[in-house]
């Protein structure tokens, strides 16, 4: 991890500079930090530089940040607090940030007031959980986004909503398709809710005569990893650690088992053919509105769900092509892949919103 001023080289005209405020690990998971780091790959791509400060950050996300060209800082506070929106403010105004972007729910109206002085602020939002957003630009990408969630509490920011602002890698842009087969199970780069445990479980209740070839993705910063690699093997599932061709893992998948977070904007891009459950409240909403799309097939939160639940959604879906193109099919209408371009356009200022 770098000082953010070391990324500026004097006598230089500055490129656009985008600083990014996320945190990964723990409950939190890896999700925010990874749209974050699509909507850097646009930047960079656009000729700009980008700083990730995080409170909390696994070492292998730091890693994968600073090999995609992103400055990492390491604040030494804790996450959400009044400590923490001051050294946001000031990595963003040592490095004169074209625009801040911050992607949390420990984040709160008094820390969006005190950061948006130092830069022009996007703020990520899934459930406008927040009384209000003294921001520029307030982006949800999910699939129950509507202004009239924003009533009362965004001021003057303009609205960022739905799948054409999804904030996807640049591997999502332009998905190759292919001959699909198996399923492939991902439940982020952390998953601190044990999703992935529920997965085995339900797989091991379909049973060898299901002949369901599955996959399931491991991510690098899993504290959990080796037990689960193991267990995965045990009932028949080949895991598949710190995944990095995801958009050919969801092309080639006749089925994708997920949770509901970001992987499912990733999963409407390759066209493929979803069964999700949620571990969150934000996730529940999301899936369920993307079901009542079509984009996918949504079974119910994790807590109420039982594995024979599962496995039965499975066999069921697995058993059904023509739902399973049509749930391909209609994900693929709602995402286009160029989110994370169209997003980093807007904050530089140099395009509208769609």
């Amino acid at each position: 991890m770098v000082n953010v001023a070391s990324s500026f080289r004097p006598g230089q005209p500055p490129a656009p500079h985008l600083v990014l405020r996320a945190d990964a690990g723990g409950l939190r998971g890896s999700g925010h930090v990874m749209r974050c780091l699509a909507l850097a790959g646009a930047w960079i791509d656009a000729g700009g530089t980008v700083t990730l400060a995080a409170a909390e950050l696994p070492a292998p996300m730091a890693a994968r940040a600073e090999a995609e060209g992103v400055a990492v800082v390491k604040l030494p506070v804790a996450a959400g607090s009044p400590d923490d929106a001051a050294a946001t403010r000031d990595v963003a105004l040592s490095s004169a940030a074209t625009a801040l972007v911050v992607d949390g729910y420990h984040f709160d109206a008094g820390f969006f007031a005190a950061v948006a002085a130092a830069a022009p602020t996007c703020v990520i939002d899934d459930g406008a959980h927040v009384a209000r957003y003294p921001v520029r630009w307030i982006l949800n990408q999910n699939a129950h986004a509507q202004p009239a969630l924003y009533d009362g509490k965004a001021g003057g920011a303009e609205l960022l909503l739905g799948g054409a602002y999804a904030l996807l890698r640049r591997e999502f842009a332009a998905p190759q398709a292919t001959a699909r087969r198996g399923l492939f199970a991902t439940f982020g780069g952390v998953d601190p809710h044990g999703a992935s445990d529920v997965f085995l479980d339900a797989y091991a209740r379909l049973g060898a005569a299901a002949g369901i070839e599955a996959t399931l993705a491991i991510g690098a910063a899993n504290p959990d990893a080796e037990r689960l690699a193991a267990r995965a093997m045990s009932v028949g599932v080949t895991p598949a650690r710190d995944v990095r061709d995801m958009a050919v893992r969801f092309a080639q998948a006749e089925l994708v088992v997920t949770a509901g977070g970001s992987t499912l904007w990733e999963g409407c891009a390759c066209a493929a053919p979803m069964l999700a459950l949620s571990v969150i409240p934000e996730e529940a909403e999301s899936a369920a509105a993307l079901a009542a799309r079509g984009g996918c097939r949504y079974v119910g939160p994790r807590a109420g769900l039982a594995p024979e639940d599962i496995a039965a959604a499975i066999a069921e879906l697995w058993s059904d092509a023509p739902a399973r193109a049509a749930l391909g099919r209609n994900a693929r209408a709602l995402v286009d892949g160029q989110g994370a371009a169209r997003v980093a356009a807007i904050l530089k200022g140099v395009s509208t919103p769609r």
